[in-house]
């Protein structure tokens, strides 16, 4: 079993990303990373379609397992949890995430679960409340119950290499979103309903989603890769000064 949960703050950032870009059913994605004794640490994510469009629940498709584990592979990583969305509810999980959660531990007793409570807006406080938690199931006496474990930020700079892979995850929720939204018009076109209605409001949701998730995304990664720009720069020069270093160390 596992007795922390530490996870890189872009991580948390593209889990947030992914949480907040639809409040009307919830998300899921899959964590890669690696357990070290009975700690696990999560370093990067991939943003999963959604099998089924249910409000209090969601299903990862067993090809996108494979795909995530395969992809983990060739990070060095491993598929070491999963994440989904609780907008508009509570961040504890439900009878549904428990049972969900028990099944995964039964191929992988270190595999933890993540949940991202969103879009809980108090008017009367004025407050927009959001939370997140780790948590695995446990049985007793033959009903799954919850087990919280601790959250904390994984160390500074760990694993840099894996920042632009967690920043290219966040664009690709754009795209899941935009392929669902594609889905939805051609089912509603199938079943004839109002061509003209139907695209505009196509069109109105990929606006909205693109000013939401795809935008800010790219803007991400645009500035990601000037610091990591800035830091091949610094390296190479700091290359240049050892390499000078050594010249004048081999020089009579």
């Amino acid at each position: 079993m596992v007795s922390e949960v530490r996870v890189r703050s872009a991580v948390v950032a593209a889990s947030w990303a992914h949480a907040l870009s639809t409040e009307a059913e919830e998300v899921m994605g899959l964590y890669m990373g690696r357990v070290e004794g009975d700690v696990l640490t999560i370093l990067s994510l991939t943003p999963i379609r959604r099998t089924t469009k249910q409000k209090d629940r969601v299903e990862i498709d067993p090809h996108d397992l494979v795909s995530a584990s395969t992809r983990a592979e060739e990070l060095g990583l491993r598929v070491v949890g999963w994440y989904h969305s609780h907008p508009h509810i509570t961040v504890h999980p439900s009878h549904v995430d428990l049972r969900t959660q028990l099944s995964y531990q039964g191929m992988d007793q270190t595999f933890v679960g993540l949940i991202y409570s969103a879009f809980n807006y108090d008017p009367k406080l004025g407050q927009d409340t959001k939370e997140v938690i780790a948590f695995q199931t446990v049985e007793v006496a033959g009903v799954p119950e919850c087990r919280y474990l601790p959250l904390l930020p994984a160390s500074v700079g760990v694993e840099e290499h894996l920042a632009v892979g967690v920043a290219t995850s966040t664009l690709a929720v754009a795209d899941i979103i935009m392929k669902e939204e594609m889905e939805e018009h051609d089912k509603a076109a199938a079943a004839g309903g109002e061509a003209l209605f139907n695209s505009s409001l196509l069109a109105a949701r990929l606006y909205e989603q693109c000013r939401v998730v795809a935008a800010p995304a790219v803007e991400a990664l645009h500035s990601l890769t000037a610091v990591q720009r800035a830091r091949v720069a610094a390296l190479q020069a700091r290359k240049l000064e050892l390499m000078q270093q050594l010249e004048e160390l081999d020089s009579p």
